[in-house]
């Protein structure tokens, strides 16, 4: 059991809301071009498999369903 210093109380939770954010917006909104562009138009810059997938994670974060 973990003791607390006296007069410390923790702050209640408040979850997030990601989808409000500018980034995610940005990311919203942009990710399918910009790996468009990367898969067409990049031949030495890939983004690559690891962070592709993130961004999708990222924006499935924000679903809160």
């Amino acid at each position: 059991m973990a003791v607390q210093p006296q007069g410390c109380v923790p702050a209640p939770y408040h979850p997030r809301c990601p989808a409000g954010t500018p980034l995610y917006r940005t990311v919203q909104n942009h990710l399918e071009i910009f790996l468009a562009l990367c898969r067409d138009d990049w031949e030495e810059e890939r983004v690559s498999p690891n962070a592709e997938r993130e961004l999708r994670r990222f924006l499935d974060c924000g679903i809160l369903a």
